[in-house]
C-alpha cells in the first residue's frame, strides 16, 4: 500500500477500526429509531382500541421510559465524541440496549397490531398508515451491526467488568 494511502500512524490499524466500530455501534443505537417505533405502537394501538388495556399501557410506558433512557445514554456518548473522547466500551452498552429496545418496541408493535399484522400489507388506519412486519423484520438483524449482542457482551465482561476469559 502507497504511504500516502495510510489512514493514522504505521501498525495502528486495530485502534482506528476499533474507533470505527465504537461509532457504528452508536449509530445503530441512534434513538430517533425507537423514537419512531413509539410513534408506531402509538398510532396502530389507537386504531386498533388496544390502547384502553391497562395491562398494554403498562408496556407501553415502560418502553417510553427505556426509550428515554436510551435517549440520554446516547445524547452523553455524543458530547464524549464531541469533545474528542471517541466511544470506549460504553459504547457496547448503549448498542446492546439500543438495538434489543428496537426489537422489544417491534415485538410491541406486533402486539398492538394483533390480528392485523400482515407480512404482505401494511396498516391503514385513520392515524396514518404503518407497515408492521417490515420494521419487524429488519430490526432482528440490528443487533448483528457493528459485533453481536453476544461479542459486545464479550467486550464489556473483557473490558469493562475485567472478568477472565
Amino acid at each position: 500500500m502507497p504511504a500516502e494511502n495510510l489512514v493514522g500512524k504505521l501498525n495502528d490499524g486495530w485502534r482506528i477500526a476499533n474507533a470505527l466500530l465504537g461509532h457504528e455501534r452508536l449509530g445503530t443505537s441512534n434513538p430517533q429509531y425507537a423514537l419512531i417505533a413509539l410513534d408506531r405502537i402509538k398510532t396502530v394501538a389507537r386504531a386498533s382500541g388496544v390502547i384502553t388495556d391497562p395491562a398494554f399501557r403498562d408496556r407501553l410506558a415502560a418502553a417510553s421510559i427505556n426509550v428515554r433512557a436510551l435517549s440520554a445514554l446516547f445524547s452523553h456518548a455524543v458530547e464524549l465524541t464531541n469533545l474528542q473522547r471517541g466511544p470506549g466500551p460504553e459504547a457496547s452498552l448503549i448498542k446492546i440496549f439500543g438495538t434489543e429496545l428496537l426489537q422489544s418496541l417491534n415485538d410491541l408493535l406486533i402486539e398492538a397490531a394483533g390480528s392485523e399484522a400482515s407480512i404482505e400489507n401494511p396498516i391503514t388506519t385513520g392515524f396514518g398508515t404503518v407497515d408492521v412486519s417490515t420494521s419487524f423484520l429488519q430490526v432482528r438483524r440490528a443487533t448483528i451491526y457493528g459485533g453481536s449482542s453476544e461479542i459486545q457482551r464479550n467486550i464489556i465482561a473483557r473490558r469493562v467488568l475485567n472478568l477472565p476469559q
